[in-house]
């Protein structure tokens, strides 16, 4: 007890100054006290936060550490390898199609280059004499030929709809200009076969109906 008050006085001595440090060995004994205190004092508070984390697993509060299998066998672990490997993947078949591609590009060049310019250039030909023909004049540019290049078309569908759109609006007029030519010989045919003639007599009327009514009754059969 006498010891431990004498280093208390002699430590409050060299804190406030009126003392100095009388040699290494208590300079050392002092930084070992000063390291086992804040090592006791990091491991006990890495056992209290130990201690906490097993109590909020038994208590349903947080999820257990994982294991090593289950590491190992991660869906999201598995889900990103797998994208990354599908990237991988993507950014090389992208470079094998541009390499191709210039390749064919290339060899459509060599080989039917020539004629795909002479087929262009026979279309442009007959374009502008064409133009000279309906004006009169060779055109000053090719403006016009290239916005009539770049419409876009109907596609082969819209096409056969359209022409079977025609040939059926084409027999329904048929149709209706036989019936209404049916309907007009009977009505020319009087009784006994024979067509009824109208008397014109001067300063006297038309008998029977006039041209507005019979036209009328055309298009009334019509419809």
């Amino acid at each position: 007890m006498k010891k431990q008050k004498l280093e208390k006085d002699m430590q409050k001595k060299i804190r406030m100054g009126r003392n100095m440090e009388s040699n290494q060995q208590q300079k050392e004994a002092k930084a070992s006290e000063f390291l086992q205190r804040h090592m006791r004092g990091i491991l006990a508070r890495q056992e209290i936060e130990g201690m906490r984390a097993e109590e909020m697993v038994f208590l349903g509060m947080q999820r257990p550490a994982k294991t090593q299998d289950e590491v190992d066998n991660d869906p999201v672990s598995a889900r990103k390898n797998i994208k990354l490997k599908s990237k991988m993947m993507q950014l090389g078949n992208q470079e094998r199609y541009e390499a191709e591609r210039k390749e064919l590009l290339r060899e459509i060049m060599h080989v039917e280059g020539y004629d795909i310019k002479d087929v262009m250039l026979k279309e442009r030909r007959d374009w502008v004499y064409e133009q000279k023909s309906l004006f009169g004049k060779i055109p000053a540019d090719l403006e016009k030929f290239n916005e009539e290049q770049n419409k876009e078309g109907p596609t082969p569908e819209e096409m056969a709809a359209m022409a079977a759109a025609a040939e059926l609006e084409a027999q329904e007029k048929k149709t209706k200009k036989d019936g209404a030519g049916k309907k007009n010989k009977k009505k020319k045919k009087g009784k006994g076969g024979t067509e009824p003639v109208e008397k014109e007599e001067t300063g006297s009327h038309k008998i029977g109906p006039n041209e507005l009514v019979r036209k009328f009754d055309d298009y009334y059969d019509d419809f």
